[in-house]
């Protein structure tokens, strides 16, 4: 049985049901019902907030940013990855073979032998999951993005959750696996360890930092005309953030783990990025250390015909009156700086 089929079998409305979600389904696209996700939100959703559009074939909660199909109905309801939740929407409706939707075209095809042995991922993973609900929402928070942008980062598989020095985090690599960084959910430091200091990214044993996460979606989605090329994990999702604000679906964001590669980017990965328009976002550090990798950076990709161009966060003030510092900061931006934001993206 393919999704389709699936779908066909177990529509939203019925699937409500087989899954035994409390309280009633939409009757029709734009009737709000409370979610059947009460635990998500802080009020219980006393405000119905749930619906369905697109001729009943996608759901949406306004208050906890859930959305998508009959299968990410499963997903959230039962806590799973994309692929699993494919398989139990099918096991749901009696199929038995199972053919995954178009949507996992994003992940790389499997390396060949030749390339296996080339680029054989450097970094070993701990165990990780696409998480549940309450990661989703806490990162959300804690970094002040949206659930779009979360959304978008676990569905092209450069985001994942796990435990990490024995702490809840949230880490960011992609599928060549070159280079992993783990944060702790609670923005905290992670302490000492042996010869490690106190820090706040946690760079798996590995890790190569002259590779961009992000770049190896490149290699299976081509068509994205642009890259937004920034610093860190909280800047990768703050990209994703505004990319989806501004609809610009041919865009992209790659993240270099820091400046202490001496600005190279892997060779590798110019290959993917060469040709492209690449804005660089760089952080504004008080030792110009930021922009000073950011003009490494800019050589390299013009010399693979790239056209680069920067932002600048000089001036800008977050709603408290801090500085801007990076592009995660700009998630917060005064009100008095937001038309700024209006060249952001590349």
């Amino acid at each position: 049985m393919t999704i389709e089929e699936a779908k066909a079998v177990l529509p939203l409305p019925v699937l409500w049901s087989r899954l035994g979600l409390p309280g009633v389904a939409p009757a029709r696209d734009g009737v709000n019902v409370s979610c059947p996700f009460p635990a998500h939100h802080k009020n219980g959703d006393k405000k119905p907030s749930f619906n369905f559009h697109s001729g009943g074939k996608r759901f949406k909660c306004f208050a906890c940013d859930i959305e998508g199909d009959e299968v990410e109905l499963v997903a959230v309801a039962f806590g799973l990855d994309n692929k699993a939740a494919c398989r139990k929407f099918i096991e749901l409706a009696g199929g038995g073979a199972v053919t995954l939707p178009s949507r996992s075209s994003v992940v790389p095809p499997p390396p060949s032998r030749e390339q296996a042995q080339s680029e054989r991922p450097r970094v070993k993973l701990p165990e990780l999951k696409r998480g549940g609900f309450l990661a989703w929402r806490q990162l959300e928070r804690s970094r002040s993005v949206s659930g779009a942008a979360v959304d978008l980062a676990l569905r092209f598989g450069v985001l994942r959750f796990g435990e990490v020095c024995g702490f809840p985090s949230w880490v960011l690599g992609d599928g060549s696996r070159r280079a992993v960084e783990a944060r702790r959910l609670d923005r905290l430091l992670f302490p000492a360890l042996g010869n490690l200091g106190e820090r706040k990214p946690h760079s798996l044993k590995g890790t190569d930092k002259s590779w961009p996460v992000g770049a190896d979606v490149l290699r299976a989605q081509p068509s994205f005309r642009a890259v937004m090329l920034v610093e860190g994990g909280p800047d990768f999702l703050a990209a994703l953030h505004f990319i989806h604000a501004a609809d610009a679906a041919d865009v992209w964001p790659v993240a270099m783990l820091g400046r202490s590669t001496g600005g190279a980017i892997h060779p590798k990965a110019l290959e993917l990025l060469a040709g492209r328009k690449v804005k660089i976002y760089c952080h504004a550090d008080s030792d110009g250390g930021g922009e000073e990798a950011a003009r490494k950076w800019g050589r390299q990709l013009k010399a693979v015909g790239c056209s680069v161009g920067a932002f600048s966060f000089a001036g800008l003030r977050q709603r408290d009156g801090t500085p801007v510092k990076d592009l995660n900061d700009c998630c917060l931006i005064h009100p008095d700086d937001e038309a700024i934001l209006g060249g952001l993206l590349p």
